[in-house]
């Protein structure tokens, strides 16, 4: 009986705060105060997109590619060949960004990698019998 008087009284309690905080104004506070982020990150998500954003765009170069219908990838300022991205190329890119200290996970990387925000590329293979 004890305990059902004191969960009663708890209850009440809670609500009558409750209660006091949208009567008296202090619930424009809480309202504005931000709830802890349950991704288990402490940044803001789109603090984290853009600085993702801006360490892939200023170290790789993408395209989409429309022949293969595949997203490839290749480090910027240098001539190697553009590698198709996949499972092995999205942790790498994934790792990378860790390491430059922005608290990422692979769906941010898929996220960006697969979107309209990479160019489409369509090569045009020229057969070596054509004259250029």
């Amino acid at each position: 009986m004890k305990t059902q008087k004191m969960n009663v009284r708890n209850y009440w309690n809670q609500w009558s705060a409750w209660i006091r905080k949208i009567c008296f104004g202090e619930m424009d506070k809480a309202v504005k105060q931000k709830p802890p982020l349950l991704s288990g990150r402490n940044e803001n998500p789109d603090e984290v997109l853009f600085s993702l954003e801006t360490f892939l765009t200023e170290n790789y170069e993408f395209r989409y590619n429309q022949l293969k219908d595949c997203t490839e990838f290749r480090k910027r300022n240098t001539h190697d060949d553009f590698i198709r991205i996949d499972q092995r190329g999205m942790n790498t890119l994934c790792l990378e960004a860790k390491k430059q200290g922005i608290n990422c996970w692979d769906r941010d990387v898929s996220r960006f990698v697969y979107s309209f925000q990479i160019p489409s590329y369509l090569s045009l293979i020229t057969p070596s019998y054509m004259p250029n």
